[in-house]
């Protein structure tokens, strides 16, 4: 079965524990032989360093620095 997960950040852009959980969750999955892709945001311009292994999708995005932006203009 093919299974997307969709989460705001991973890595190597990772801040947290969901970043994490969502790791364990696609690893969990495929190892029950699933086939396991993520749609993530990344920084505007910035080029991965990363592995890319075909399976993770970045998409650019202005709001990867929302946790800069002051509480009300959010």
């Amino acid at each position: 079965m093919k299974i997307c997960l969709i989460n705001n950040l991973y890595k190597p852009f990772n801040r947290g524990g969901a970043e994490t959980i969502a790791q364990l969750c696609a690893l969990g999955l495929e190892s029950y032989g699933n086939e396991v892709f993520i749609i993530t945001t990344r920084p505007r311009f910035k080029k991965i360093n990363y592995k890319n292994n075909n399976k993770i999708y970045y998409i650019n995005s202005i709001f990867f620095y929302l946790n800069k932006i002051p509480f009300f203009l959010r």
